[in-house]
């Protein structure tokens, strides 16, 4: 069963359904990596989510959760800005999108 995250959490669907699989589809890169170890939870109530997220992946007899690419473009750009601009003291950034190219093939 394929869910997005904030309706297999609100709803509970898929584990009311006797589902034994599910791949969960997340907008959050941080938190995917939070729920796989990777990265610490550190705000209390980040971890309150971690912890209720992860006792409920545990019902299941395999769970994924992985980023939708589509929906994490625009925070995969502010992070490499805000990577590239680190040694940079200014607080001021512009950030301009644009679904248009830049250069015309």
């Amino acid at each position: 069963m394929r869910l997005n995250m904030r309706h297999s959490w609100q709803k509970g669907i898929s584990y009311s359904l006797r589902s034994k699989k599910i791949v969960i589809y997340s907008d959050s890169q941080l938190v995917v990596n939070q729920i796989q170890g990777s990265y610490e939870a550190r705000e209390e109530k980040m971890v309150k989510y971690l912890l209720k997220a992860k006792e409920m992946l545990n019902k299941f007899e395999e769970s994924s959760v992985q980023v939708s690419r589509i929906d994490n473009v625009g925070a995969d750009r502010l992070d490499k800005l805000a990577s590239s601009m680190a040694a940079i003291r200014s607080r001021r950034i512009t950030f301009l999108s644009s679904d248009r190219a830049a250069v015309e093939q």
